[in-house]
């Protein structure tokens, strides 16, 4: 599963570029947020996308799934 983490002008962010899953397995990762002393307190809207580009048995992966979008919350706080 290919994997992309779009960031605001604000924030970088960055994760996995991809994943291998099992079939019906969950993995769990993590999306790391890069900011600094620039950047406002408060929430900024961080997207992550997944596609599937392989599967066994030489199914054509395009048959069998889409894009997948997940909008997160990623929340600056105040520097101390």
């Amino acid at each position: 599963m290919d994997l992309r983490v779009e960031d605001t002008a604000s924030i970088d962010a960055d994760g996995p570029n991809s994943i291998t899953v099992e079939s019906g397995a969950t993995v769990s990762f993590e999306v790391t947020m890069l900011v600094d002393k620039s950047v406002e307190v408060g929430t900024y809207e961080l997207t992550v996308s997944a596609q599937v580009t392989s599967a066994v048995g030489g199914i054509p992966e395009g048959l069998i799934t889409e894009t997948e979008t997940y909008s997160l919350d990623a929340i600056v706080p105040e520097f101390i």
